[in-house]
């Protein structure tokens, strides 16, 4: 079934049979990364699983049509502006039929029958170069990796540039495919779907959904950065075992959990004392990092450059979050100085200091409107930060069940169709001599998870895992 050509989303142009906008925000930073650092942070994240669905890659294929519907820049590119190479664009060629469709999903689907570790696939995932070439010569920044093991302990990734994948997006594109999988019976059978009518939900760029006017007026006002970053002033880090890096995308990665009771005892103190989790996260690194170089002589403050805004928030009403498949991010600096803790008190005296300090900050940002746009009008400014090469990068992703449930059962019946097991992820990391550290919670247990290069020893970042999660504990106490 095809359908006349809906209404454009505003800023979307339709030139020699494709769909066309400029990427913007972090769109357009994500897409640099990938063209000029040899695909830095291209993303694969996904889940292991277990399910009784026959056939699953077919009941994938198929789901990854009518993902297509609500996610059309999965089967989109990246390509260079013409007559400016520095810039980039999206580029869409709309579903022309059933046909067009499932053949595009067979492509875009790569099935992997092994017995490798997900760590394994995942870093082989993360060694392959975007993009994609798909059918016909065609380029995207998006595959599916399905993972299928003689034990039934399966395994689902998608992996792309994080200027479609931000873990939102993702995370959204994944309960949509497991929704398709389970509820199969419940949609309209792939005869009667609207090829073509996709391009209604291509995503609006930030400037787009927020007004131009909002843009010019961040530009006059730009970011106000915390009063405490001293940009005379260098800062610290967590101090490699090595200078150089010996094996450039060799990945390696360590991790640690809070179980279900105590991050229960956790989440139960934060509540009484009116803080959130994230904050934890962001006191507990900042603190053991603090504590690291309690050694150096010089003054020094600390730096975490890429604390990230997720800007969903700032969608106009009635426009659909979980259509918006781009990434959405702002990302603004936390600073400390470590003069200001009193390093003498109670470990947990330490974290609501920190908290408080991080807290104000956060509050700050949040009361500028010109947040949203932190990344366009002041992408100068946050470049030329006195950044440590060795800071921590971090993100908290959040609750993971939120977005994603761990159990799908499909229609009336009552027997589990399919069941999440672990969220697993990665990212492609070239030449960044920082730890890379997430942070999620899924099915009540909270997991910190840091990836690196070789100017680290594993043995040296799992204790620095069991620090962080010892000092978050500190606050039950």
């Amino acid at each position: 079934m095809t359908i006349a050509i809906p209404q454009l989303p505003a800023g979307w142009t339709f030139v020699d049979k494709h769909y066309v906008r400029p990427t913007v925000g972090t769109e357009f930073d994500m897409a640099r990364l990938n063209r000029l650092c040899d695909g830095q942070f291209n993303f694969c994240f996904g889940f292991t699983l277990n399910t009784d669905i026959p056939n699953l890659p077919e009941a994938v294929v198929e789901a990854l049509v009518r993902v297509r519907f609500s996610a059309p820049l999965i089967a989109a590119s990246i390509e260079p502006l013409a007559g400016s190479p520095d810039n980039f664009q999206w580029v869409y060629a709309p579903m022309k039929s059933k046909d067009d469709a499932l053949a595009w999903a067979r492509a875009t689907l790569i099935v992997h029958e092994t017995t490798s570790t997900d760590e394994q696939v995942i870093n082989s995932i993360t060694d392959i170069r975007l993009p994609y070439h798909i059918g016909d010569r065609r380029e995207q920044v998006f595959a599916c990796h399905l993972i299928l093991r003689p034990n039934g302990e399966h395994a689902l990734f998608m992996h792309g540039s994080h200027a479609v994948l931000d873990a939102r997006p993702t995370m959204h594109t994944l309960r949509h495919l497991f929704h398709v999988i389970v509820h199969h019976d419940d949609e309209p059978c792939l005869d009667q779907l609207p090829y073509g009518g996709e391009v209604a939900s291509l995503p609006v760029d930030i400037i787009q959904l927020l007004g131009k006017d909002l843009l010019e007026a961040a530009k006059t006002s730009g970011i106000r950065l915390p009063e405490q970053l001293n940009k005379n002033l260098p800062s610290i880090g967590l101090a490699p075992q090595r200078n150089d890096i010996t094996a450039p995308a060799l990945r390696a990665c360590v991790g640690a959990t809070i179980n279900t009771d105590k991050l229960r005892s956790v989440l139960s103190a934060l509540k009484a004392i009116g803080f959130s989790f994230t904050l934890l996260c962001d006191a507990a690194i900042a603190l053991t990092t603090i504590k690291r170089n309690c050694n150096l002589d010089a003054d020094w403050q600390y730096i975490h450059d890429n604390t990230i805004i997720a800007l969903q928030r700032y969608f106009p009403s009635g426009y659909s979050e979980e259509r918006h498949i781009a990434s959405s991010m702002a990302y603004v600096p936390l600073v400390l100085s470590p003069q200001s803790i009193n390093m003498d008190s109670p470990l947990c005296d330490q974290l609501v200091e920190v908290m408080s300090a991080l807290r104000k900050e956060y509050t700050d940002y949040f009361s500028q409107p010109a947040l949203p746009f932190a990344n366009i009008v002041a992408r100068t400014e946050l470049r030329s930060l006195p950044l440590n090469p060795h800071r921590p990068f971090f993100t908290n992703i959040g609750v993971i069940d939120k977005f994603v449930p761990s159990m799908w059962v499909g229609g009336n019946n009552d027997k589990l169709h399919l069941e999440l097991g672990e969220l697993k992820f990665g990212h492609r990391i070239i030449n960044m001599r920082c730890p890379v550290m997430h942070a999620w919670t899924f099915r009540d247990v909270f997991h910190l998870q840091i990836q690196f290069l070789d100017v680290y020893d594993m043995e040296y970042l799992q204790s620095l895992l069991d620090e962080i999660i010892t000092t978050m504990l500190g606050i039950v106490n």
